[in-house]
């Protein structure tokens, strides 16, 4: 049995995260680690460590996702 918090963040390697959590019924807001292609996942703690410093200050924008520049983070969806 999951363990009752008042927020659930995904935090995943992908969108995969946020979608389970949210069909199971425990995501009920975005957050910005919902839709992140994260890898290798410690990009993820040189985020946190930076304390977001700089985060989407510079992005290049591709076809089919938005890199930022400074954590090689991509932002998968909703980019068309």
């Amino acid at each position: 049995m999951i363990e009752k918090y008042d927020y659930y963040v995904g935090i995943g390697a992908c969108c995969q995260t946020a979608y389970q959590l949210g069909r199971l019924g425990y995501r009920v807001e975005s957050y910005p680690f919902d839709w992140l292609l994260l890898s290798p996942f410690d990009l993820l703690y040189k985020l946190m460590e930076g304390r977001f410093v700089g985060f989407l200050d510079n992005l290049e924008i591709h076809d089919k996702y938005v890199l930022d520049e400074k954590y090689k983070i991509r932002l998968i969806h909703d980019f068309k």
